[in-house]
């Protein structure tokens, strides 16, 4: 069921969903640190906070990248003993 949910919204196969799933998530992370460090330093700095807008453009590259990556084939394990 999972392998068809990924392949219909354009991944090659679960491997490389969640490979982008967790380039995503860290990325989402280093911003919310950032997000909080500006936080806690606002009143001294007079600079924006980090631009969520490149966060999200960033987000829809490791999707489309993500997308594009081609199914690589998978090898089955050989018992060393069946020879």
């Amino acid at each position: 069921m999972l392998p068809s949910i990924v392949q219909a919204e354009g991944y090659p196969d679960v491997q490389t969903f969640t490979a982008t799933y967790r380039k995503a998530e860290a990325l989402v992370s280093r911003y919310n640190r950032e997000m909080a460090e500006w936080e806690r330093q606002r009143p001294a700095l007079k600079e924006r906070p980090p631009e969520p807008k490149s966060v999200r453009e960033r987000l829809r590259r490791l999707q489309d990248e993500g997308r594009r990556q081609q199914s690589q084939p998978r090898r089955k394990a050989v018992d060393g003993d069946s020879r």
